[in-house]
């Protein structure tokens, strides 16, 4: 730091400010108060530093991380770094930095219905709650506190009712193996139910019907993502 601020060389300076700056744009997990995530942190300010301006960056990003990037209600909206920060993109401004005495992983069980309607349509839903994967697209789920392990519990369960009142003839085909999703501070427990139905009525504005073939036009989660591969190379087969 005095290197810097004295002799403006290309150190970089690593405070609470850089580490919630850093953290936030570049989505880093490693927890700051671990010898990793400092590494990690002084390992990425010094390969951003402008090398001729060490001094004017310093100052920028500490100044930054005082006024702008601050650590309790920040307004992401008038922030440059809006459309690319990770932390505002994924809704999770709040939970960075991450600190190892902070982690508390909590562990969600999600029931993916994958309805296939006989005009080969299907049924997606946009995440427009203050929840993980906020404005990205996925199919109509049914989350539970414990695992589903058959298809008599699941359609048991209340969420199911509205798709049953609402869909025609319903048939399970398939049923994928639990899929284990690792965020942050969240384990995503996913099991995919792939229904057949013979046609897909509208269930209030909540949901979408497209073709199946329009899928990759929609913005989704890494994890419908590579469901749908998968689903698309069986059907291949």
């Amino acid at each position: 730091a005095i290197s810097s601020f004295a002799y403006n060389q290309p150190f970089p300076v690593v405070d609470g400010n850089v580490f919630r700056v850093l953290t936030r744009i570049f989505g880093i997990e490693t927890p700051i108060d671990s010898n990793e995530g400092k590494k990690a942190i002084y390992s990425l300010a010094h390969e951003l530093i402008d090398r001729k301006r060490a001094l004017l960056f310093n100052q920028a990003i500490m100044e930054f991380g005082a006024l702008q990037c601050i650590p309790k209600n920040p307004s992401c909206k008038s922030c440059i770094f809006n459309q690319s920060c990770y932390a505002s993109i994924n809704n999770m401004v709040t939970l960075f930095p991450i600190k190892q005495n902070k982690i508390k992983q909590r562990i969600r069980y999600f029931n993916y219905l994958v309805f296939i309607s006989e005009r080969n349509s299907t049924l997606l839903h946009k995440r427009i709650e203050n929840d993980i994967w906020k404005n990205l697209y996925d199919f109509p789920l049914v989350e539970t506190d414990e695992p589903i392990e058959n298809i008599e519990t699941l359609i048991l369960h209340t969420d199911f009712y509205k798709f049953k009142n609402q869909l025609q003839t319903l048939s399970f085909i398939k049923i994928s193996s639990p899929i284990k999703h690792v965020l942050s501070h969240q384990k995503i427990i996913a099991i995919f139910w792939l229904v057949h139905t013979s046609a897909i009525s509208k269930i209030k504005n909540d949901y979408t019907e497209i073709n199946l073939d329009d899928i990759e036009n929609y913005p989704v989660p890494v994890l419908i993502e590579n469901y749908i591969t998968s689903f698309k190379e069986l059907e291949k087969k």
